[in-house]
C-alpha cells in the first residue's frame, strides 16, 4: 500500500485501505479487508486467515470458512469479478493445496 505496488491476488489495482477484523462492516471473512481500485473501478479482497486448514470435508476449520463464504454478501460499487475472497495458512504445501487453491479461485 505504501508503495504503490500491485497486491497479490488483485491484479491491476492499487490498494486504497486495509481493514482488520471487518466482521462489523459486514465481511464474512473477516481478518483482513483489502480495498483497492482497478482502471475499472472499485476491487474488494477479503481474507480469512488460520493457522492450518486441510481442506477436507472432516476438517472442521475448512467447514467454518466454508460457512463463512457461503456468507458474503455483495460489496457496495463493486461487481462480482472484482470481489475476491482467499483463506490464508501458514502449514500449507503446493502438493496439499495445489488443487484447492484453483477450486477456491
Amino acid at each position: 500500500m505504501l508503495t504503490g505496488a500491485e497486491p497479490r491476488r488483485l491484479p491491476h489495482a492499487t490498494i486504497e485501505r486495509v481493514r482488520f477484523q471487518g466482521a462489523d462492516a459486514g465481511f464474512a471473512l473477516d481478518d483482513l479487508v483489502i480495498h483497492g481500485m482497478r482502471p475499472t473501478g472499485p476491487a474488494v479482497l477479503e481474507i480469512q486467515s488460520k493457522r492450518d486448514a486441510t481442506f477436507s470435508a472432516k476438517d472442521r476449520i475448512f467447514e467454518a470458512v466454508c460457512q463463512q463464504i457461503a456468507q458474503v454478501r455483495p460489496v457496495d460499487g463493486v461487481v462480482a469479478g472484482d470481489h475476491l475472497l482467499a483463506i490464508a495458512t501458514q502449514r500449507t504445501s503446493r502438493q496439499i493445496s495445489g488443487s484447492y487453491q484453483d477450486v477456491l479461485l
